[in-house]
């Protein structure tokens, strides 16, 4: 029998994480604001939902959604006709339609062989094997996961594979953060610590152009220590740079204009 594809766990885990926190909500609680503009706790559910049933070959509903003030490019128009399609349902049966369609793409999954994992195709970040899209799937699912987290005051599920392959994707763009939308001049370096069950330090360095490197420089020009929530948010655009500056959130030692440039430009996700 073929190994499974590890992708597959990080989804079944990711995906459990959801049903089970999303179980016993209250109409009120599936109706709560998230940080995501313009969605609420159930909506978030229905965007995951309906990007399984998109991958298992169902189109988009045709629903007019100009004018939303929130969607930013084709996909999120899609994304709408969607979520504005389950408005209808109540929380309850969303989830329980992300209970069968998951399990459904477990099966699928599962069964696949080893060249459609290798395949190339399409991702939204280009061009990809189909195990990165699929590692993609897993990673968004979990930034919605934290986004409803949020809005319940339910924190939770921040250690474990999904959690380690969620921070890897996310200090991978470090570098493009530090160099390219900060601006750290060359011969600097940014480390940041990031605390929680999960902590990591990352150590990025600007010789030519900026990267993540193995080992924390001497004399690094500025430290920025954060906890895990917070880097999350801020690699997310989730929350205002400025409010978890003002909140003292983020801990500054060195160059403190480098310092608030970085922080200031850490989101990358649209």
């Amino acid at each position: 029998m073929a190994e499974q594809e590890p992708v597959v766990g990080l989804l079944e885990e990711e995906w459990s994480s959801i049903i089970e926190l999303c179980g016993d909500l209250a109409p009120d609680e599936w109706a709560r604001p998230t940080r995501c503009p313009g969605w609420t706790v159930q909506d978030q559910v229905a965007h995951l939902l309906s990007g399984e049933r998109m991958l298992m070959g169902d189109e988009a509903p045709d629903i007019d959604v100009e004018g939303v003030d929130h969607i930013r490019n084709p996909f999120g128009a899609v994304n709408e006709q969607w979520v504005e399609h389950y408005r209808g349902h109540s929380g309850a049966d969303v989830l329980e339609e992300f209970r069968t369609i998951t399990a459904e793409r477990l099966e699928v999954l599962g069964s696949l062989p080893e060249e459609k994992w290798a395949e190339m195709g399409f991702t939204p970040e280009g061009d990809a094997p189909y195990r990165q899209f699929m590692a993609i799937r897993s990673f968004d699912a979990w930034m919605h996961e934290q986004d409803i987290r949020d809005a319940l005051g339910r924190p939770g599920h921040q250690s474990g594979p999904v959690v380690e392959a969620a921070l890897d994707r996310l200090v991978r763009a470090l570098g493009y953060v530090v160099g390219k939308k900060a601006g750290a001049p060359d011969g600097s370096s940014v480390v940041f610590e990031i605390t929680g069950e999960a902590p990591r330090t990352v150590p990025v360095v600007v010789d030519g152009r900026a990267e993540v490197v193995g080992e924390v420089p001497p004399a690094p020009t500025v430290t920025l220590t954060l906890d895990q929530q917070a880097f999350v948010a801020l690699c997310g655009g989730r929350e205002d740079p400025e409010d978890v500056l003002g909140a003292g959130r983020v801990s500054i030692d060195g160059d403190g204009a480098l310092g608030d440039d970085v922080v200031r430009n850490m989101a990358f996700m649209v």
